[in-house]
């Protein structure tokens, strides 16, 4: 199931993805800039620091830049 929709972003398209109850889940969002870069999170899926399970990206390079497998 998908469901979304487009809105302004004030700071990084943003991406979170992990499994719930044995499904793949991943969430798109507008991610606030200090959190992208406490996190380290540029351009790329990376692990979050305290959770193996879950990944995260952040991006402003192009529109729909985070709408990408992980």
């Amino acid at each position: 199931m998908n469901v979304g929709s487009e809105v302004y972003c004030n700071g990084m398209c943003g991406a979170l993805n992990t499994f719930v109850s044995g499904e793949n889940v991943t969430t798109y969002m507008c991610t606030p800039r200090a959190v992208c870069r406490q996190l380290e999170l540029y351009d790329e899926w990376k692990r979050l620091p305290l959770d193996r399970e879950v990944r995260a990206l952040c991006c402003d390079n192009f529109n729909y830049c985070n709408v990408r497998d992980p």
